[in-house]
């Protein structure tokens, strides 16, 4: 009974891995933040830099947040999944778990706990870190595109020209009618006009930011500053990357900064730990 219960214990959790590594494959890369909720300065003690680096050695790509990105991620941010460290200590022992979510806020995958008992911190963190790891090597992770579904198979095609043809004769002409003067509008060059004509893209402005009201963001030395509230107060600052319309926001009660793109409407999109909130752009 117990070698039975041992076996069923054991296909479960291979299948669990199995679905994981097949799920996880899909993703092109792996974001890593430059700053940890539980550390007080970006990439203390290299913490970041070695999640980076054990990330690499797992067979990934990893990218710190806030870096040039590749042009497909730029298209497309879904490609890449977020990686989170979190810190589980208890009195004697330090725990560390990594999480990775994905562009909806979902998470996807989660270590165990990597432990150590050592008293330095530095020694700690990277050997907590490292036992972590050991679940994302599991993997055997190999990059694998997820394949286009929006072909239409050939046999669903053919029932619909058959369905059509005995049934709708006339609705089948029209709907070719139709398609006819939607392809030649839409091959017919439109002009449309940009509202951002600066050949940077910039974030300065007013906006709608949601629970903050009507904010002004203005440039300063470093940045520029989000002022807003019912005490018009400077509660965030946004830095520039080096990608012309991807900028950095650092909230004034948050630790965890975060991305922001402008998007072709002059639209703030903040990429927040919950999923992508929108800021429209007021002038």
């Amino acid at each position: 009974m117990m070698r039975k219960i041992l076996t069923l214990a054991f296909l479960l959790c291979f299948s669990a891995l199995t679905f994981a590594q097949k799920h996880i494959n899909n993703y092109k890369y792996i974001l890593v933040p430059t700053q940890y909720e539980f550390l007080n300065s970006p990439d203390k003690y290299q913490l970041n830099s070695l999640t980076k680096f054990l990330f690499k050695k797992a067979g990934f790509t990893a990218i710190f947040i806030g870096s040039e990105y590749p042009k497909d991620l730029m298209n497309d941010k879904c490609l890449a999944l977020k990686a989170a460290v979190n810190k589980n200590s208890s009195l004697f022992t330090t725990k560390l778990n990594v999480d990775l979510i994905d562009c909806n806020g979902e998470k996807v995958f989660s270590t165990s706990d990597g432990k150590s008992k050592e008293k330095d911190y530095k020694k700690s963190y990277y050997e907590a870190l490292r036992a972590a790891f050991k679940d994302l090597e599991a993997l055997n992770y190999t990059y694998q595109p997820v394949k286009s579904k929006k072909h239409v198979q050939p046999s669903e095609t053919a029932t619909v020209e058959v369905t059509v043809k005995k049934e709708m004769p006339m609705v089948k002409k029209n709907i070719q009618k139709t398609t006819t003067k939607k392809e030649v509008s839409f091959s017919s060059p439109v002009q449309e006009k940009p509202l951002l004509k600066t050949a940077k893209p910039t974030v300065n402005g007013t906006f709608d930011m949601g629970k903050w009201g009507v904010c002004s963001i203005t440039a300063t030395k470093n940045g520029f500053d989000v002022v807003g509230g019912d005490e018009n107060f400077v509660f965030a600052t946004i830095y520039n990357t080096s990608v012309k319309n991807i900028f950095i926001i650092k909230w004034k009660a948050y630790k965890q900064p975060f991305l922001v793109k402008l998007d072709n409407q002059g639209n703030l999109q903040v990429d927040t730990a919950t999923g992508v909130e929108t800021y429209k752009r007021i002038r």
